[in-house]
């Protein structure tokens, strides 16, 4: 009797510590040099007067981000083909879909995150690690493209609007909020998270729609002015994607008088907590440039930031214009 309990209880040692171990192959550090892809996206007409020369742009704040963590920052440029972003893809440990306002669907945008979020499936199906990370319309962007063609979110009134972050209960047992302090947590029902959004992904869609409710899991939800309910924090359940409607990016970086963003310690701190949480999902990437030399020429660093806070209203202190 005693020898048969010690032998079910080594199976299932064996068979729970081996599932451990496999899943956690994939989360092993393998470089403390990370290097993240910010997409790029077309510039809008009305700001050609302000940004000067160029065909597209990534906001400062979202380098800042990252860089304030242990990151170097690469930006994936709208004018790259299929065969070189995905060189540039087996380069960086990571990419982050910006917040913008151009389309999900037909976009420079839209096509080179596509192209992004597939391969770093594959990558993860083939025991490899590629984490992405999306804000705002990158948020959206991670939802349509696992929905599939037709238009999924709603208008809301969340333009220039403050919220707090409603948890679900089972928040512990997220990867993105297991590890977060409880000095963050107990304020999360106050306002301090910046939304900046005039379309979002309705809470009802994630109950109803098993296709998204299979892959990401709900962390957080807000309300909107009216009183709509929608989804401000996803986590996928098996790929290391990672999504917020709201901006972790602007508190510590984003200076605009009209901008309600909260600018408290508290606010810096969680932005300081995803920025940490994400560049350190990057230290899980063995992917690497061929050269120092090749390095050295993809970096943000050859670019200079355009000063766009100056004009008086603009929604972004800097730019980098490409």
């Amino acid at each position: 009797m005693g020898e048969r309990i010690f032998t079910n209880f080594l199976i299932v040692y064996v068979y729970v510590f081996s599932g451990f171990q496999f899943a956690n192959t994939h989360r092993e550090i393998q470089t403390d040099r990370p290097i993240v892809g910010i997409v790029a996206q077309s510039i809008p007409r009305s700001w050609k007067q302000y940004v000067g020369a160029g065909s597209s742009y990534i906001v400062a704040s979202y380098v800042k981000f990252l860089e304030a963590s242990g990151a170097r920052v690469v930006p994936i440029r709208t004018d790259l083909n299929e065969e070189k972003i995905k060189k540039l893809f087996q380069s960086i440990n990571g990419a982050i879909f910006p917040g913008g306002r151009v389309g999900l669907f037909q976009s420079g945008y839209a096509n080179t995150s596509r192209i992004i979020f597939d391969l770093a499936m594959k990558t993860f199906d083939n025991g490899g690690y590629f984490p992405i990370m999306g804000m705002c319309l990158g948020h959206q962007f991670l939802a349509t493209v696992v929905n599939g063609p037709g238009e999924i979110r709603i208008r809301t009134d969340a333009y220039n609007f403050r919220a707090p972050l409603n948890l679900k209960k089972d928040f512990r047992e997220s990867k993105l909020f297991r590890n977060i302090p409880d000095y963050l947590v107990k304020p999360f029902n106050t306002t301090f998270t910046a939304h900046f959004h005039k379309y979002s992904l309705p809470f009802k869609l994630f109950q109803e729609n098993k296709k998204l409710k299979d892959f990401y899991k709900v962390l957080t939800t807000n309300f909107d002015r009216k009183g709509t309910q929608f989804v401000s924090t996803l986590e996928a359940r098996k790929y290391p994607f990672y999504s917020t409607q709201w901006h972790p990016e602007k508190c510590a970086f984003e200076w605009g008088i009209k901008k309600k963003t909260p600018h408290d310690l508290t606010a810096i701190k969680l932005g300081q907590y995803m920025s940490n949480f994400f560049v350190n999902e990057a230290r899980f990437s063995s992917h690497k440039f061929s050269s120092e030399k090749e390095v050295r020429g993809a970096l943000i660093y050859n670019y200079q930031p355009v000063y766009t806070g100056k004009r008086q209203g603009f929604a972004y202190e800097q730019l980098y214009a490409f």
